[in-house]
Formats: structure tokens, C-alpha cells, sequence
């Protein structure tokens, strides 16, 4: 199952990223992608871009820990 979903990461953020930079590219002639302020100046900001990072490195690093031989930590069937 890990391998799907590492499959599914990757192609999710070559349609996100890829697939759709190309055309907004082809439409407009500009790659539609706009970076943030580094570092936001507010707490709240700073909170969900973290958060945001965090979420973005967890998920394939969940399915790489399972295919290394990793149980999870919410694994029930472990005793």
C-alpha cells in the first residue's frame, strides 16, 4: 500500500505542479507561481506555513517509513 501511495504523491504533484504550471504557462506566458513573503509577520503565519511544510515533507515520508519496514505507531494489530 505505501508504494500507492508514494506513486500517487508523485503524481498528484506532477499535475499540480507540473501539468498545471505548463498551461497556465501556454495561457498566459507567465508560470503562475508566486512565492510568499519568507517569512510572514504575523504568528498565525508563520503557524500555517509551517504547518504547511510539515504536512507537505509527512506524507511521503510516511509511506518510505513503511516500505524501510517501519510499523506505525497507530498500528492495532501489533501486540
Amino acid at each position: 500500500m505505501a508504494i500507492h501511495a508514494l506513486v500517487g504523491w508523485l503524481v498528484w504533484l506532477l499535475v499540480i505542479v507540473g501539468l498545471r504550471n505548463a498551461i497556465h504557462r501556454r495561457r498566459t506566458g507567465a508560470s503562475g507561481i508566486v512565492f510568499a513573503r519568507p517569512q510572514p509577520t504575523n504568528a498565525r503565519g508563520r503557524l500555517v506555513a509551517r504547518t504547511m511544510l510539515l504536512a507537505t515533507a509527512l506524507g511521503p515520508l510516511a509511506a518510505c517509513s513503511e516500505l524501510a519496514g517501519l510499523a506505525p505507531w497507530w498500528d492495532t494489530s501489533r501486540t
